[in-house]
């Protein structure tokens, strides 16, 4: 076997001359990802289940929304001649579960219908069933058309922004952050590495600025410097500031059930705050040992306003995750923060 055939040529010489259909001796013999080599193998070649023909259905606004702003974000649609499917990934188990909900009605528990998926328990990932009709149009509106062995999308012409659409991809791939020229400032930055940078500037960019109300050189799109090996991708939007406010409005409040990402909403037009020493060690002491609300509501600051002199003065850059989880369990320190926090006050 060629080492520089196609991928694709090379998984069906495999499977023709060895029989051999399991994804995963096929990925260790090409030395490719699980997932690359379904994406690669001929479509006349992938297994097909003993089902019954499948079933079409007819997309809700809200559904049609929720899964266009997944799509926007980490999730992909799963293409097979029966239909597609929708699946998303977070690593917080309260949006997954959120969206499984709103979805609910998308997975199929008949088990004459093909590829009948239940709700997953206990994971952070969902994936509707396989379906015909809206679900199969979505896909050809996302993805390359004419080419189901792809996982490359793109945004179509007709795709218009909604408030839902705009909140699943803000808790997917958006965040406050700070500026880094001045350090006292927010702006909301979206990853959009998946989508060449055509897509963004022509259809998603005059949106934002419709809904914003600010002027097109306001929004920017520069190169994303965590991302390597996207000639084409590979780029982040940046709203500024001041517009921050109107974003939160456009697309509501964050989710009760979806607690994980409420600091997202946690919006301040100054996040540098003067520490006094004894608050600096006692944030140090403590950080990454219990959630970050308890030391937060402690102080009176916010997420962003501890975690900024935490990385700066502190040293602490990779100890805490976004969930707010401590990373270093310590079953006392709950009770010891609390009597620190106590003696400080009366300092």
């Amino acid at each position: 076997m060629a080492c520089d055939q196609p991928l694709g040529l090379q998984l069906a010489e495999i499977i023709k001359r060895e029989g051999i259909t399991n994804r995963t001796q096929l990925a260790e013999r090409c030395g490719k990802s699980v997932s690359t080599v379904q994406r690669n193998i001929p479509a006349t070649l992938k297994r097909k289940g003993n089902y019954a023909t499948g079933s079409s259905i007819r997309l809700t606004p809200r559904e049609g929304a929720l899964i266009e702003g997944g799509i926007l974000g980490d999730a992909t649609m799963i293409k097979n001649p029966r239909g597609a499917a929708f699946r998303f990934d977070n690593k917080m188990k309260d949006l997954v579960d959120w969206v499984a909900l709103e979805l609910d009605r998308l997975v199929a528990r008949d088990s004459n219908q093909r590829y009948s998926q239940h709700r997953p328990v206990g994971k952070t990932w969902f994936r509707t069933a396989t379906w015909k009709g809206d679900l199969d149009d979505l896909w050809v509106r996302w993805y390359l058309r004419g080419d189901q062995e792809t996982s490359s999308k793109q945004i179509p012409d007709g795709f218009r922004l909604t408030p839902l659409s705009g909140l699943l991809w803000y808790l997917g791939d958006g965040s406050i952050v700070r500026k880094s020229t001045k350090e006292r400032s927010q702006v909301i930055r979206f990853a959009t590495n998946g989508f060449a940078l055509a897509g963004l500037t022509d259809i998603l960019k005059p949106q934002l600025v419709d809904i914003l109300g600010c002027k097109g050189n306001e929004i920017t799109i520069p190169p994303d410097r965590r991302v390597r090996g996207y000639p084409m991708s590979g780029y982040a939007i940046s709203v500024p500031a001041r517009y921050v406010p109107r974003w939160l409005q456009f697309i509501g409040p964050c989710p009760e059930a979806v607690p994980s990402y409420r600091y997202k909403w946690d919006y301040r037009k100054t996040v540098r705050r003067l520490w006094r020493k004894d608050e600096l060690d006692l944030l140090g002491k403590y950080w990454g040992r219990i959630p970050h609300a308890t030391i937060c509501n402690g102080l009176g600051v916010t997420y962003e306003q501890a975690r900024y002199p935490a990385q700066r003065y502190l040293g602490i850059h990779k100890a805490y995750s976004n969930s707010g989880k401590p990373l270093r369990p310590d079953p006392g320190a709950d009770q010891r923060f609390q009597r620190d926090l106590r003696a400080l006050k009366q300092d």
